[in-house]
């Protein structure tokens, strides 16, 4: 019995620091993301001297012969989320063997104007080096897939910038058949190893978040946005909610239409990757031209659209929320891999504003039911939802978050295949 204890001591322990050592490894690719990026898309167009358009069209071309090329040496990667999920689930654990590779693959759809999240690289990138550390321990079986799940709970929290995802979705059913207690009771010792690797993470981001504003005023750190509007009990405003959340099944159902047909359609060209990547980059071109805020993962650009929204058009919020669906599907079923989970709140966030605006209501009120009930309409994971928002909103909006996911998580998405339409969420 004292060793048992022992032993589960000495994996918290190594949880919290490997939670900080990945703290720092996801702070660095994220920043190294964001000054390619501002290199590329801010800087480089001053000083080349040629029409923006073309210029856009140049550097997705570049991208897109990029990927192609990688992939064709490397493979298909970077593992999406889920699919690194189920490699620790039924492997219990997940290769480390080429984690540089994974991280390369990760970055350069990004850098080159890919409307796609960081958090399928980076799940990757960790839960690798949490079982490179296990293997190195001579860890095995249950310790070992305990770092692995660990090491996805520390990645989805850190890219997020919120504790829970990565935890949640550990302990949350994969199916109907499976049980929310069920799974809490087989996994309760695990949690709290979980959080301890979660905090570790986040203090590195703090520490090293806090060095860098220090020498660098202004750059601040990504994750989901923050907001601070208090929602109060107000009848009318919470007659609003079902079309909201009606909303948010529309633009869901939009998204899993679409990437249904775009895998139907992607078939026609199982022996050439190199045409659906130049379609994708001619798209992600010409729209980040017309509407710049439709391209790219859309964490940065939400913060000061929400805060803003009634300057905004109307019209405007609801094309780049179609495009900003539309290019993910795109993306993710033409050679550009990456997450999705950051394009599409982006994609249900300025839908919902949209409607604020046209109807006069509080637009983070708006976004906070939209979201919740589009992905929980995707994901068919409620509690998952509601994790992903908890610190996004302040307290106060919690129950309507919880209460919208619940409700679209029970409405029937004919997309998915007949016998899951509980099934996780594939990106």
């Amino acid at each position: 019995m004292k060793n048992k204890k022992l032993n589960y001591l000495l994996l918290c322990l190594l949880s919290t620091a490997l939670g900080f050592v990945c703290g720092i490894i996801v702070w660095a690719i994220l920043k190294v993301i964001n000054i390619l990026t501002e290199l590329i898309w801010d800087i480089a167009p001053e000083y080349i001297g040629i029409h923006p358009l073309v210029y856009n069209l140049i550097v997705c071309a570049i991208g897109a012969i990029a990927i192609v090329l990688f992939a064709k040496k490397f493979g298909e990667l970077p593992h999406l989320t889920e699919e690194v999920f189920e490699m620790i689930k039924k492997d219990g654990g997940y290769p480390y063997n080429r984690l540089p590779i994974c991280i390369i693959s990760a970055v350069i759809p990004l850098i080159f104007g890919g409307t796609l999240g960081p958090e399928a690289g980076l799940v990757g990138v960790i839960a690798g080096l949490c079982c490179w550390v296990g293997d190195n321990l001579k860890y095995r079986g249950e310790k070992l897939q305990t770092l692995a799940e660990t090491g996805f709970s520390i990645a989805l929290g850190i890219v997020f910038f919120t504790p829970l995802p990565g935890i949640v979705a550990n302990i949350e059913p994969d199916n109907k058949k499976e049980k929310y207690s069920q799974k809490f009771k087989n996994k309760a010792n695990r949690i709290v190893i979980y959080c301890l690797g979660v905090a570790g993470g986040f203090l590195a981001m703090y520490v090293f978040g806090l060095l860098w504003e220090m020498l660098f005023p202004g750059f601040g750190e990504g994750g989901l946005p923050h907001f601070i509007k208090d929602f109060w009990f107000d009848p009318m405003l919470l007659l609003w909610a079902i079309p909201i959340i009606a909303l948010g099944v529309i633009v869901g159902a939009l998204y899993s239409g679409l990437d249904l047909g775009l895998q139907k359609i992607r078939k026609l060209f199982k022996k050439n990757r190199i045409i659906p990547a130049l379609i994708a980059a001619v798209a992600l071109a010409v729209c980040g031209y017309f509407f710049p805020d439709s391209i790219f993962s859309g964490e940065h650009q939400l913060q000061p659209i929400a805060d803003n929204f009634e300057s905004y058009d109307a019209s405007y919020l609801f094309i780049i929320s179609a495009l900003k669906i539309v290019l993910v599907c795109l993306c993710l079923n033409f050679g550009w891999r990456g997450g999705s989970i950051f394009p599409i709140i982006s994609g249900l966030s300025f839908a919902a504003l949209a409607v604020a605006l046209l109807v006069g209501i509080n637009g983070h009120f708006a976004m906070a039911v939209c979201i919740s009930a589009g992905y929980a309409y995707i994901c068919r994971k409620p509690i998952m939802a509601a994790a992903l928002l908890l610190l996004c909103f302040p307290p106060s909006y919690l129950p309507i978050v919880i209460i919208s996911a619940f409700i679209a998580s029970k409405v029937p998405n004919p997309f998915l295949p007949k016998d899951v339409d509980d099934e996780k969420f594939k990106k």
